[in-house]
């Protein structure tokens, strides 16, 4: 019986051993192919895992492409769900080497973004909605975009990937840090609510608004711009900056104009 148990032993360690070096050499082909996808309608998208996304605002049909090595486009799994394009690879699919891998998605408009993974969402060329937007990232993955215009925007950051909006018009902008990641913002807004209960900051001194509540609860800090009135929180260690000339409700320590 010791015998038996002993040869599984060493036959089971002989298949990982012989399995895992077959998957570290799987390597991505160097044959570039754009695989269309067929899917039905949908409003916001969610990316779970380490592909890329690229978004660009288009009228007309959503259409969904992914570019890659011919090996590994197959590997990804891209659906409709709920009003969701979901993006992840396949289960049980080891990827080591995807070389560039991107899924393009080209809609009319989106009001959510969702990364839980260290992939990327770029969007390419802006988004104008007089809906909500929001985005939000619980990995290690970035949001970038430029040219945002929309009712009120949301932005999460509950990982360590980062947030970067450029050329933001909005009626109300809220940005919340609770990990490690950062979130950088420019363009106007009529009113900003900032709050870091992380390690992470909030770089919105280029984001001009006419009213701004900042709350501090961590060791993150808060850079923003204030016209007329700021009104500013803090528990933490962190700080509180700010550009402008507002009127200022605020604690004497850790609060400082730029």
């Amino acid at each position: 019986m010791k015998n038996l148990l002993i040869a599984a032993v060493v036959a089971w360690s002989f298949l990982c051993s012989h399995s895992c070096i077959n998957i570290q050499r799987t390597e991505a082909s160097k044959n570039y192919v754009t695989r269309v996808v067929k899917t039905d309608n949908f409003n916001a998208i969610r990316l779970t895992g380490s592909p890329n996304v690229v978004y660009t605002q288009t009228e007309g049909k959503v259409r969904v492409e992914v570019y890659g090595p011919d090996n590994i486009v197959d590997l990804l799994d891209v659906y409709t769900e709920n009003g969701f394009l979901n993006v992840k690879f396949k289960k049980n699919t080891p990827v080591f080497n995807t070389g560039k891998l991107e899924v393009r998605v080209f809609a009319p408009s989106l009001d959510k973004m969702e990364i839980t993974g260290s992939g990327n969402i770029n969007i390419a060329s802006g988004i104008k909605t007089d809906k909500n937007l929001y985005l939000s990232v619980t990995g290690s993955g970035d949001i970038s975009g430029s040219g945002i215009r929309c009712a009120r925007l949301s932005l999460s950051v509950t990982g360590s990937g980062d947030i970067e909006l450029n050329r933001i018009t909005a009626e109300n902008t809220q940005a919340r840090v609770t990990g490690s990641g950062d979130i950088d913002l420019s363009g106007t807004t009529q009113s900003a609510d900032y709050v870091v209960s992380g390690s992470g900051d909030i770089d919105a001194v280029r984001l001009e608004a006419d009213a701004v509540s900042a709350n501090v609860s961590g060791s993150g800090d808060i850079s923003c711009h204030a016209v007329s009135l700021l009104k500013a929180q803090r528990a933490g260690s962190g700080e509180i900056s700010y550009k402008g000339n507002p009127e200022v409700d605020a604690p004497q320590k850790g609060v400082h104009r730029l």
